[in-house]
């Protein structure tokens, strides 16, 4: 369910798929299988595989299907704790995690989805930029024979004067490919700000206005959701420590770093729970999620 629930095929009222929008794209109910919630034992291998890999005692669980369904199972989180998570990559998602979907104007206006994760807990989430913008301009200055080990690039950019210039990450002009040092000049100049030229100074505006737009996706968490984060976990691991310095520092937020294999981690803590092995770690179900309620 928690792979299906990212599918737009997925009905979150009914936690089923959506007949409406199977009929509505001509699609046979006849190819969608089934949806059963993450933690269901599902039963006992087939006798002939069982005999072939000599695992004759296991039993097949369906886990946390979607990666970031599983890695927050594995987060260390306390009951009751007011929480966000960000995953960072070539594009971030930052979310949190509720009892119940939130389906409103506000909520499409802002581009966030709900996603199912473990006991019908709802990841409530938005994806926005993330490294791309970075990683274009590493690739552009390569191309021009400019290449800069990452190490030496993140120094530079510590090394900048700060908040010298910043760009909207989510500008038009950002989402494409092309000469990405160029459309950051344009940017700055057009909105009449110091001109970044060399690799450092460019790395430093975009890391910057990359940790502001984190900060401003999590204050439209809250109002959405009525609920003050606490704490942030990153995701993922691919960020620098530059830029975690950064996202800590925008977010005004106790920032923890995940293990990579955090999604592991949290697809164990699920089939032990389906089992029976550990029921100590029941705070990871609904009981992780905060309700919804109004804002003081």
């Amino acid at each position: 369910m928690s792979q299906a629930s990212t599918t737009q095929l997925y009905n979150p009222n009914t936690h089923t798929w959506s007949d409406r929008l199977l009929s509505s794209l001509g699609l046979s109910p006849k190819l969608f299988p089934p949806l059963v919630p993450a933690g269901t034992e599902l039963g006992a291998l087939r006798p002939e595989i069982a005999k072939s890999t000599g695992l004759e005692d296991a039993k097949v669980v369906a886990s946390c299907s979607h990666e970031t369904a599983a890695a927050l199972m594995g987060l260390p989180i306390s009951p009751g704790e007011c929480w966000a998570y960000l995953q960072m990559g070539s594009w971030t998602v930052i979310g949190t995690e509720l009892l119940n979907p939130i389906i409103t104007d506000g909520s499409r206006a802002s581009d966030f989805t709900n996603e199912v994760g473990f006991g019908g807990s709802i990841r409530f989430s938005k994806q926005t930029v993330g490294l791309w913008i970075l990683e274009e301009c590493r690739r552009f200055w390569k191309e021009k024979d400019r290449e800069i080990d990452e190490g030496l690039l993140t120094h530079m950019a510590g090394s900048s004067p700060p908040f010298e210039s910043l760009i909207d990450p989510t500008d038009p002009r950002f989402l494409e490919p092309g000469d990405m040092p160029l459309k950051i000049h344009a940017f700055c100049r057009e909105t009449r700000q110091p001109v970044p030229r060399k690799p450092g100074p460019i790395t430093r505006c975009v890391m910057e206005s990359l940790a502001l737009q984190y900060r401003k996706t999590l204050h439209e968490i809250e109002e959405l959701t009525g609920r003050q984060i606490a704490r942030l976990y990153l995701l993922g691991g691919s960020a620098n420590a530059l830029l975690k310095h950064f996202i800590a520092n925008a977010v005004r937020l106790p920032l923890v770093v995940v293990p990579a294999d955090a999604a592991v981690t949290g697809n164990v803590i699920v089939q032990a729970l389906a089992l029976g092995t550990s029921s100590h770690l029941k705070r990871h179900g609904k009981s992780c999620a905060i309700p919804l309620r109004p804002k003081p």
